[in-house]
């Protein structure tokens, strides 16, 4: 019966999941571009010191901000998430599922969602990060011929 009430309930609230969905792989796909410029061969072997210098402090500062953003954000949107599911956590307290129960149910949804994100995000990372990288060294004036590798 639990099981049930909660695939309904899955499928009722599919826009929320989508939402919390797209917020964790736009998280992931942005930190992995950035880890992936930060850590690129090409890239750290730039022609002076000067360009060596001023692209390494910062992407080191970029990948610190981002950090920190996507912890944020991620936590905003799992706050987000969880409060829209409040009623569901009443209803299912008033029908005797425990607190342990709800509490292992919601675990292993956030384990579910997260693992399909990083299996999304890392693909989509994988391709936009050539992508990141050739727009940074754009912005910043310097001419490098990047390949495409996955990392």
């Amino acid at each position: 019966m639990l099981l049930r009430l909660l695939v309904r309930s899955t499928i009722n609230r599919a826009r929320d999941y989508a939402a919390y969905l797209m917020a964790c792989i736009m998280a992931i796909v942005v930190y992995f571009c950035f880890t992936a410029i930060k850590t690129d061969p090409v890239l750290s072997k730039l022609k002076s010191a000067g360009e060596r210098l001023i692209f390494g402090g910062t992407i080191q500062i970029a990948s610190i901000i981002i950090i920190l953003f996507a912890a944020f954000f991620l936590a905003y949107a799992n706050l987000f998430f969880m409060k829209k599911r409040r009623q569901e956590i009443g209803m299912l307290s008033v029908i005797g599922v425990t607190r342990l129960q709800i509490s292992v149910v919601f675990f292993a949804e956030s384990l579910v969602i997260g693992t399909i994100a990083l299996l999304i995000g890392l693909f989509f990372g994988i391709f936009l990060s050539k992508l990141f990288g050739m727009l940074l060294l754009r912005m910043m004036g310097i001419s490098v011929a990047i390949p495409f590798l996955i990392s």
